[in-house]
């Protein structure tokens, strides 16, 4: 930017245009040093050139300084003044804004809202994601998730209000319309685990939809829909453990002009579902159960104990995904952790069982961890080859992937019921290593991401037994 002059300026005269910081901090000690000393650094302005504010200046960065000298009572301040041109203005804007941004986070730096609030006024101006990306020095998908936040009322809010990073207010975007879902994926960004609630959420809400869908057919086929209690009411029972008057057990067909005909639908995975075709009220209508039994009614604390069972079965399940997930993105690593020898060595000797027959079943779950499509138990390992040209460093990491895929491969949604002790030392060291290992481009990851990766994996860890 070319500059026609620089003037002596009443701060108060500035016009403070649009800027990105929402929190300016003016602390005792810089009004008193701007009171002493004065602004050192001009700031820089341009002269309106149209408008009810014609001929007055625009601060285009030094928003700290001027609002300082403001408070210090400063008669006057320098001011570099652009060069007064139309389609000068609109670059202006955008290079005050980048100014900001850059200036700012090696200063005090910028929260996350107010970058995103920058990301958008560029884009808006006209700037591409890639140009806002290489001007500010970011990726251009930071540019893109902060957009994708910014175009979610939700996620804008939350991420003005709550401690987020980008990464998870983009993904409150999924849950707009879910106010208890955002305000438990919210909750997870503060006490860690946030990945894995959010992977819990999408499959909760797949499961939702699944059933609904599924009950809307039903309904349209005017077939009674039973809900998820209905299993554990005593006058309840399925139609496989019926008889008809002739002592026949019922089917579907034969059941379906009883007025207690209904199905419970069952979630099984993604987007598949089942029936499970009962009987409202067997006695009432006069069914025999085949085992001649009359069962009680569940206690509270029965039910209550079937619950915990179903939620922690699906936490299982949702933090298995997240593991395995996070060790596909570690087992990319170019060298393997410093105790990576100690933990191959223990779990080949304790964990043996589950190290021979990954081996017997040709490593499959390592194999589709590094990318390859899931190999026959039999012929030649599509790892051979990687490991044939890989580094002495990189050998190491694949050795580690070996025992890793083994346990991992052996744990189920048993494993949180009946704990082991080769179970508990698998997850303990991935949850050390998820907290502390160094991101692929040798950069730290942040702390709050750290503890969210270790929480992911450290989820149902079993106890030492």
């Amino acid at each position: 930017m070319q500059y026609e002059e620089i003037i002596e300026v009443d701060p108060k005269d500035i016009l403070i245009g649009e800027n990105i910081r929402t929190d300016v901090v003016l602390d005792d000690e810089f009004v008193a040093s701007i009171k002493n000393h004065g602004v050192i650094t001009p700031v820089t302005t341009y002269r309106l050139a149209e408008g009810e504010h014609a001929g007055r200046l625009e601060l285009v960065w030094g928003q700290r300084r001027t609002l300082g000298a403001i408070k210090a009572g400063r008669a006057t301040i320098p001011a570099l003044v652009a060069k007064n041109r139309a389609e000068a203005e609109k670059t202006a804007k955008a290079d005050r804004i980048i100014k900001q941004l850059v200036e700012n986070d090696k200063r005090a730096g910028v929260n996350e809202a107010d970058r995103a609030a920058a990301f958008e006024q560029l884009h808006l101006l006209g700037l591409s994601e890639k140009t806002i990306a290489k001007k500010v020095s970011t990726t251009q998908a930071q540019v893109e998730v902060a957009l994708t936040v910014r175009a979610d009322a939700t996620a804008t809010k939350a991420l003005s209000e709550h401690p987020l990073t980008l990464d998870q207010a983009a993904a409150l975007t999924e849950f707009s319309d879910d106010e208890e879902a955002v305000s438990r994926l919210i909750e997870a960004a503060t006490e860690g685990g946030f990945d894995h609630v959010a992977h819990k959420e999408r499959l909760h809400r797949v499961e939702r939809e699944a059933v609904a869908a599924r009950a809307a057919d039903l309904a349209e086929q005017g077939v009674r829909v039973l809900d998820s209690e209905a299993h554990y009411a005593p006058e309840t029972a399925e139609l496989y453990e019926l008889l008809d008057g002739d002592g026949k057990v019922f089917t579907e067909d034969s059941h379906a002009e009883c007025e207690g005909h209904g199905a419970q639908i069952i979630h099984l995975r993604e987007e598949r579902t089942m029936l499970r075709w009962m009987c409202a009220d067997w006695r009432m209508h006069g069914h025999q159960h085949r085992n001649e039994r009359v069962t009680g009614p569940m206690t509270e604390e029965e039910k209550h104990e079937r619950r915990e069972l179903v939620a922690t079965n699906k936490a299982w399940a949702a933090a298995e995904e997240v593991r395995r997930e996070w060790l596909r993105t570690f087992l990319t690593r170019k060298t393997a952790p410093k105790d990576a020898a100690q933990h191959i060595l223990r779990t080949t000797l304790a964990s043996n069982y589950y190290v021979g027959k990954a081996v017997r079943d040709n490593n499959q779950l390592l194999a589709v961890l590094l990318g390859h499509d899931k190999p026959l138990s039999h012929g030649q390992s599509p790892i051979l080859e990687a490991a044939e040209k890989a580094t002495p460093a990189r050998a190491q990491v694949l050795a580690l992937g070996v025992v890793l895929a083994a346990v991992e491969a052996g744990l189920d949604r048993h494993s949180w019921r009946n704990p082991t002790r080769e179970a508990a030392d698998h997850l303990r060291a991935l949850a050390g290593w998820a907290t502390s290992w160094p991101t692929s481009s040798g950069s730290s990851p942040s702390t709050r991401s750290r503890t969210d990766r270790a929480d992911g994996v450290r989820r149902r860890l079993p106890p030492v037994r």
